[in-house]
């Protein structure tokens, strides 16, 4: 059998194809893309940044006397700001230099509004008083 025999039973008849099909394709599968891409960056990429950015602002909003805790749990006083470190001071006399994003979360902010909360709830000796 000769290529060009073999080629004419292989190609589609023209009829069969609807016009613009892989044009539509093509498109379809751009579109798909661009969602699955904008649907990657909204949920996961977007709140990362985000979270960075808060954490970053936190961080240098940090001054002398805050009472702060680390990531790896240890909680001290603020001494000394540094460009890229503070000076914590851990026990009284004992200060250790640490890297400013190591910090995790300022604890008398947090403090005060776990005593606002416990002193909301009302006590045994509270309810006592409303029975007689």
């Amino acid at each position: 059998m000769s290529q060009a025999r073999v080629a004419q039973r292989t190609r589609v008849s023209p009829a069969l194809v609807p016009p613009g099909s892989d044009l539509h394709a093509v498109l379809a599968l751009i579109l798909m893309t661009a969602i699955l891409a904008v649907a990657f960056w909204a949920m996961i990429i977007r709140p990362q940044q985000q979270h960075r950015q808060a954490h970053q602002d936190f961080v240098a909003g940090l001054s002398s006397g805050d009472q702060i805790e680390s990531f790896s749990g240890i909680r001290g006083t603020v001494v000394e700001v540094g460009e890229d470190s503070i000076r914590l001071e851990i026990a009284p006399g004992v200060v250790v230099d640490m890297a400013k994003l190591a910090v995790s979360s300022r604890l008398d902010k947090a403090e005060d509004s776990v005593q606002t909360k416990i002193s909301s709830v009302p006590t045994d000796a509270d309810n006592q008083g409303d029975e007689q």
